[in-house]
């Protein structure tokens, strides 16, 4: 499997009975609250592991023809992958001083960071790593480049008496995108919800999982896992909850006069389709989606696939492993299903129901929204009339029905790829419904 992890060589959590990460895993701050989603990840991609092992068996037998053997099925994950959250691992209250956190997370290959010889680091130039206060941590003065050019501020916060974890850098464009508003770049949370639930959310991932209750303090390495969601956003894809800029009027509807400071507003807006009014980015999750914005009731499994465009979808339940995956090759979602030996089998229809392939939409194109175009009034006589015929219909990009989608309405453009329909589902599926035992 090939893997893409939160952690870090500076940050990441060995499972071994090392003093230091022992302390991590029972700190109270963000530093604490960073190793236990570590944690819960190992514990995952050791599980996904654990459930394709028949795989290697496969191939020992056939090293020449595995890939089209029965019971063979592999798919790549990148699995909890966050820039962020490496780049804030250290921050800390209880295992070292500040001036020890700065040191180190200076040290890291980092967005805010610069090389300083052979595989060493130092920070940039006019960054700042501020401790506001207990748990809560701010860092200027890193900037971006290109068509994003701008300056990014970052917030690091713990909530000690929850157990919340979360890292977030706001993009503030330069030039003419000043009046945009900020933008999330990047953003991680992790969230204890009960004592066996947890939720983590990186700015493409949201992951679900559900731990076997045990009756004693136990260190969250060696805690079961009774069940996981998980999801991932295409590549490159627009969301299907992403709302576009909808442009400001370009004249008063009463009186039919233009509104220059909108038609400029609007032209500035438009250079970035991708961006809309409340600083959402189209290809991937910001704070107005973050999990501690909502009701911890509204953290849930359908949570995990609220939205359409996936590049993976796994679900973990009963012993069963049931993965949709978009192939980039065919441009249509494949299906694979690992089931345990003394897996509960029937409950594998409500599992697949719970990612219907037929609703999701692949790889996306973002939906431009036109402004209203109203000649400037010319006429005093005229000036109640509006060019009825510039009116935008809304976007409705959050769209996901599947009637829409067969009759040509889909969401995804007609260059772009197709969302697959049940005819579309590879060999993968087919070999799947042959189940693969661990």
């Amino acid at each position: 499997m090939t893997v893409g992890s939160l952690g870090l060589a500076g940050c990441s959590l060995k499972k071994n009975n090392d003093d230091e990460n022992v302390k991590k895993l029972k700190d109270n701050d963000y530093e604490g609250g960073y190793s236990r989603a570590i944690a819960l990840e190992e514990n995952v991609l050791a599980l996904m592991d654990d459930m394709k092992q028949n795989n290697g068996k496969i191939r020992e037998e056939n090293p020449n023809s595995f890939w089209l053997t029965d019971g063979y099925q592999d798919f790549v994950t990148n699995f909890m992958y966050s820039q962020i959250a490496e780049d804030t691992c250290l921050f800390n209250e209880e295992r070292t001083n500040w001036d020890t956190v700065i040191s180190e997370t200076g040290k890291l290959d980092a967005v805010f960071t610069e090389e300083n010889g052979e595989n060493s680091y130092k920070l940039k130039n006019g960054v700042n790593i501020v401790r506001n206060e207990k748990d809560d941590y701010s860092i200027y003065g890193a900037k971006t480049t290109g068509k994003y050019a701008g300056s990014l501020e970052y917030r690091v916060l713990y909530d000690c008496d929850k157990d919340w974890a979360k890292a977030v850098s706001t993009l503030t464009l330069e030039g003419d995108g000043a009046e945009i508003p900020s933008i999330t770049d990047d953003m991680f949370e992790y969230a204890r919800l009960t004592d066996d639930t947890f939720a983590i959310q990186t700015a493409k991932e949201r992951l679900y999982i559900v731990l076997e209750s045990v009756d004693k303090d136990t260190d969250i390495r060696e805690r079961k896992i009774k069940e996981f969601y998980y999801s991932r956003l295409t590549l490159d894809g627009a969301r299907t909850t992403f709302t576009p800029y909808k442009p400001k009027p370009e004249a008063d509807e009463e009186v039919g006069e233009y509104n220059a400071e909108n038609a400029a507003y609007n032209e500035k807006m438009s250079a970035y389709p991708e961006i809309n009014e409340k600083g959402d980015f189209a290809y991937q999750y910001g704070e107005n989606e973050s999990v501690f914005k909502k009701n911890m009731s509204e953290i849930t499994p359908e949570w995990v696939f609220e939205d359409k465009s996936l590049q993976q979808a796994i679900v973990y339940k009963g012993g069963n492993l049931v993965v949709t995956t978009y192939n980039k090759i065919s441009q249509k979602y494949e299906r694979f299903i690992y089931s345990r030996g003394d897996a509960d089998e029937k409950i594998i229809p409500d599992i697949e129901g719970m990612v219907n392939i037929k609703n999701l939409v692949g790889v996306q194109e973002v939906k431009k929204t036109e402004a209203p175009k109203t000649k400037e009034k010319t006429d005093k006589n005229d000036s109640s009339k509006v060019d009825e015929s510039s009116k935008t219909e809304e976007n409705s990009s959050s769209e996901t029905d599947s009637s829409s989608q067969s009759d040509g309405s889909s969401q995804t453009d007609s260059s772009s790829q197709q969302p697959a329909d049940s005819s579309s589902v590879s060999d993968s599926e087919s070999k799947a419904d042959e189940t693969s035992k661990a």
